[in-house]
């Protein structure tokens, strides 16, 4: 497997499947992820890491402000708008998100805090 330049530490895979990094060695044993060493490291790729952990939403979901992954009633509050606007903003492409197998839409946390940070600039600057 030759890795993108999108290489991740087990650390930030954990992270992301919200699981430990004991878990992730685990995962990484049983075929589920695939490493590689590039620069000296042993590095994951975040594609497969955020696609894995998408398929095992269900399960390992940790509610939380550090969580990786928020759905639409978490990023409605991040953005400050109600749920409605958040699933009109999805639609028309404004706001990334992945589909879990049951059909919830989830969101990158850090992607909504960037969103958010620029609308809050944006209305300080319009003051």
């Amino acid at each position: 497997m030759r890795l993108a330049l999108d290489g991740i530490t087990f650390t930030e895979a954990a992270h992301i499947l919200g699981v430990s990094v004991t878990s992730v060695h685990r995962l990484i044993l049983a075929g589920e992820l695939e490493h590689s060493q590039r620069y000296g490291k042993r590095q994951l790729s975040r594609r497969e890491v955020e696609q894995l952990a998408v398929a095992r939403y269900g399960r390992n979901h940790p509610p939380g402000p550090d969580s990786y992954w928020v759905t639409r009633p978490e990023a409605a509050c991040i953005l400050d708008v109600n749920q409605a606007r958040v699933w009109q903003l999805a639609e028309r492409g404004f706001l990334p998100y992945e589909t879990a197998p049951d059909g919830t839409r989830l969101y990158r946390r850090a992607q909504l805090q960037v969103i958010a940070n620029a609308r809050a600039s944006r209305r300080w600057a319009d003051a």
